[in-house]
């Protein structure tokens, strides 16, 4: 099985990532948890095909034989900080769960953030009948339960967030380490 994971390339491949947005929106429908106002994709959709969102969105697609099975994404979230984002939905087809996809796809999205010098990374999911195997996947990467950072009407949104730098920058007071022979 060849797997690749990668940028979206725009424009070319927007109607790829809005079969998967659309696809991921009907899923949330399907689990009764999109209750978020009347929010759609439709609004992203049309921004990103203007060009006007492009330099915000980050988008990330996953394939297995040259065919599209996934999609992640983050975007800034400035009202936290110029060094925090949010990640942004995180999508597999059916036939592509169970495989690791989701997990290198976050983790790639997270490496490009730390390199765009994000450091703290948000994101939400849905408590659903179907369980909670997204909040498994991403305890296990290391996010944890945080504030509630928008004002999405749902009781069922867990809030969570993860720090992108080493621990020893996060606390006040405490050095840094510095590899051998480096000074300052």
């Amino acid at each position: 099985m060849t797997e690749t994971l990668r940028k979206a390339r725009f424009p070319d491949e927007l109607p790829t990532l809005a079969a998967l947005w659309r696809a991921y929106g009907e899923t949330l429908r399907e689990l009764g948890v999109w209750d978020l106002g009347g929010e759609t994709v439709e609004p992203d959709l049309a921004a990103l095909g203007q060009g006007e969102a492009q330099d915000r969105w980050h988008i990330y697609l996953a394939f297995i034989e040259g065919a599209p099975v996934g999609t992640a994404a983050f975007t800034p979230l400035p009202h936290r900080g110029p060094d925090a984002a949010e990640g942004r939905r995180l999508y597999l087809t059916p036939a592509a769960r169970g495989k690791g996809i989701a997990r290198r796809l976050l983790q790639h999205t997270e490496d490009d953030a730390k390199a765009l010098g994000y450091r703290t990374l948000y994101l939400d999911t849905f408590r659903s009948s179907a369980g909670d195997g997204p909040l498994a996947l991403y305890t296990s990467l290391g996010f944890t339960e945080c504030e509630p950072y928008n004002d999405y009407p749902s009781a069922r949104v867990r809030f969570l967030r993860k720090s992108l730098t080493p621990a020893a920058l996060e606390r006040p007071g405490r050095p840094i380490a510095r590899a051998h022979g480096e000074t300052g």
